[in-house]
């Protein structure tokens, strides 16, 4: 039986046959699945669905936009529509370089010196560049294309040969990959060899998002309290700070950056994990883990900087095949993937914000838990007119949970009959 030549159908029904899907299990495989979406994925049987929302009062480089996020998180999207009230002038954002980096990767040998190669590809540098392009000649109509190499030494072990290509508006993977290949080939046949690898890296130093948030420390506070902003402000820096020194800090401050980071990149039909991946290791770029962002209490004001490796697409790949990634690039408005870069930076650095300034003040738990106990209320069974008395009756329990709630609503079943 080769499972990946049945139709969707029959890998449902082979399936219900060979495991312990159950009648319910089954109908909600055919609920969720389409076939129509048989080609996007291998061995295709249903659409794992994720709740999407929308943030707002969210303001980058002057513009306004409404922000789609695709997040199982609850608080998310209420943190990050919170964060833009604190931060009411918004966010500026800029990109230096947006250039994908490839790697075409030789083991040193004693017929391939380091200095000869470095040589021979500073002095032919504009020929194989051409030679890169002729393997994607389109990008050239989107003003893209290939534009410098660089080699270097790999700890006296590997040369790597790095092209940096201008991919357009598109995130570039294949395009990339494409011309390494075809690049490569013409090498491999210079110097006699085989390359390793001829490939694309998720290492994001070559397109470097940076924004900045300047905010008046009372917005901090509810009651716009100068005294109790100012005070939340230099909790926000400490905090920041411990993220700088400490790798267990660290990691969750920038998971917190990552909240929204993903949520708004998966709902754009891009790559999470590649940017995840550029991310965290750039948080190492300096050999130490550290906090990704850094705030600062300046003249009254706090001041927050972040900067994150970043080259997403709106063109291609999943993004065409996706219905719902188009959509909500509509939603957000953009016509260039360097405007979405600079608004999934922005994000990144408000839910950092928010996320700071609610360990700062009530503790994440408070608004974590309001939130998760209609995810409670829904698990339990109950109906929408149900959800916000349970979720009432939750919030003064000393232990919520869904077999709480499901108690509350079988009392209040029990008092309607």
């Amino acid at each position: 039986m080769s499972f990946r030549n049945l139709s969707w159908q029959d890998r449902i029904n082979y399936l219900y046959n060979n495991s312990d899907l159950d009648e319910s299990s089954l109908e909600i495989l055919k609920h969720y699945g389409d076939d129509d979406y048989s080609l996007i994925n291998e061995n295709y049987v249903t659409n794992y669905q994720l709740p999407e929302g929308i943030a707002v009062n969210i303001k980058i480089n002057n513009k306004e936009y409404f922000i789609p996020m695709v997040t199982e998180e609850p608080s998310v999207i209420a943190a990050l529509s919170y964060a833009g009230k604190m931060a009411i002038n918004g966010t500026q954002a800029f990109i230096d370089d947006n250039l994908v980096r490839g790697q075409i990767v030789y083991s040193l040998q004693a017929n391939l010196n380091f200095d000869d190669v470095k040589n021979y590809i500073k002095n032919n540098e504009t020929e194989l560049l051409n030679k890169a392009n002729e393997a994607y000649p389109t990008i050239l109509n989107h003003h893209g294309g290939a534009k410098k190499l660089i080699v270097r030494n790999i700890d006296n072990t590997f040369i790597s040969i790095d092209l940096f290509v201008d991919t357009g508006d598109a995130m570039g993977a294949n395009i990339v990959n494409t011309m390494l290949e075809g690049l490569a080939k013409y090498l491999n046949k210079k110097f006699s060899l085989t390359s390793l690898i001829d490939i694309l890296t998720n290492d994001g130093t070559s397109h470097l998002v940076t924004v900045t948030a300047n905010i008046p420390v009372e917005n901090l506070s509810k009651s716009f309290n100068f005294d109790e902003g100012l005070r939340i402000a230099k909790i926000i820096e400490n905090l920041s700070s411990l993220a700088q020194l400490d790798v267990s800090r660290a990691v969750t401050h920038n998971k917190g950056i990552m909240n929204g980071v993903d949520a708004l990149v998966v709902a754009t039909g891009n790559d999470w994990r590649a940017v995840e991946a550029g991310a965290h290791a750039y948080a190492c770029n300096d050999g130490k883990y550290k906090g990704l962002s850094i705030w600062q209490v300046k003249d009254n004001n706090l001041f927050g900087k972040l900067t994150l490796p970043l080259h997403l697409g709106i063109v291609g790949g999943s993004i065409k095949s996706l219905p719902i990634a188009k959509v909500n690039n509509n939603l957000l408005s953009i016509q260039t993937s360097r405007e979405l870069n600079e608004i999934v930076a922005s994000v990144g650095l408000l839910q950092n914000l928010a996320a700071l300034r609610a360990l700062g003040t009530e503790g994440i738990q408070k608004g974590h838990m309001h939130l998760q106990y209609r995810n409670y209320a829904l698990s339990a069974g109950a109906k929408l007119d149900e959800v916000q008395r349970v979720v009432d009756e939750l919030s003064i329990c000393k232990h919520a949970s869904v077999t709480e709630a499901k108690k509350i609503l079988q009392k209040m079943h029990n008092k309607k009959a």
